[in-house]
């Protein structure tokens, strides 16, 4: 029991540490073998756009079951991500057809890929759903290949919340990866487009953004025609969306005390509407 406890803590250690997708396939098949499993998978779509997510796949599964798995387009027959999709609640499943009632899943498509997993070798496992932060879903699993019931339910029920914790650990390590990755690419855009798709965002238009950042409408829309080049887009709300997405906006967080004195400065120069000067205040 101490030298799996042992194992467990440096299991979160090595995926804290990866750094890149090679280090994470080594670390997610140490942990299906370290906890009595056979193989691993963990895929993630990432919404870039709502057409072309950022798709990552990784997984120890032989040649043999993946390239069914691709040919028989078994993606779409797969019970098990069906469920992770729809819900937040990790599981352990089986092969066996009663798993489909556990999952509320009972489509042919869903019975015939369980036959396939089991005569490929697949006979449980647990899956944790991945929600993520930015809209990413996917999940990762570990399946056994024990044929004993009793130890296969024994396998699934002590190793339980081990695999959850990973999962997620392991979710948040493969999104830094790809992170760091991304951030090797140079910036696309620069600081006054970055400015302009800001103010685009916050629902201002190009006259209202020229008089915040002093400058002419001509020139806004000059940088925002720049930006929909550059993120090859159709247009300033097919930018905003993708900017949204990819976090490309949190880059403009530099800029909040130049912004902040725009703003200052633009509403500074309005004349007070309403019935209330500056000097007033509301009363109950």
């Amino acid at each position: 029991m101490e030298n799996k406890s042992i194992s467990y803590r440096n299991l979160i250690r090595d995926i804290v540490a990866a750094n890149s997708i090679e280090a994470l396939e080594n670390i997610g098949q140490a942990i299906a073998i370290g906890f009595g499993f056979n193989c691993f998978s963990y895929g993630t779509a990432i919404p870039i756009t709502p057409s072309q997510p950022r798709v990552l796949i990784i997984h120890s599964y032989p040649d043999s079951w993946w390239n069914t798995y691709l040919s028989k387009n078994l993606l779409a027959k797969d019970p098990f991500l069906a469920y992770c999709l729809e819900n937040t609640v990790p599981i352990e499943w089986t092969t066996e057809e009663s798993t489909l009632g556990k999952l509320d899943k009972k489509k042919v498509v869903y019975s015939d890929f369980l036959r396939l997993a089991r005569d490929a070798g697949f006979t449980g496992g647990i899956s944790v759903p991945i929600h993520g932060a930015v809209g990413e879903v996917g999940m990762f699993t570990v399946t056994s290949d024990c044929f004993d019931p009793e130890q296969l339910n024994a396998i699934l029920f002590q190793n339980f919340p081990q695999i959850v914790l990973l999962g997620v650990f392991f979710h948040d390590q493969a999104k830094k990866v790809l992170k760091n990755k991304s951030e090797g690419k140079k910036d696309p855009l620069t600081l006054r487009e970055k400015e302009c798709l800001f103010w685009a965002a916050e629902g201002k238009t190009s006259g209202e953004t020229a008089s915040i950042l002093n400058i002419s409408e001509r020139t806004v829309t000059f940088h925002l025609s720049n930006v929909i080049k550059k993120l090859n887009v159709s247009s300033r709300q097919h930018a905003i969306g993708q900017a949204s997405a990819t976090k490309l906006l949190l880059n403009i967080l530099p800029l909040i005390p130049t912004i902040q004195e725009s703003l200052k400065k633009h509403y500074s120069s309005q004349k007070p509407r309403g019935p209330f000067s500056s000097k007033e205040t509301l009363r109950p």
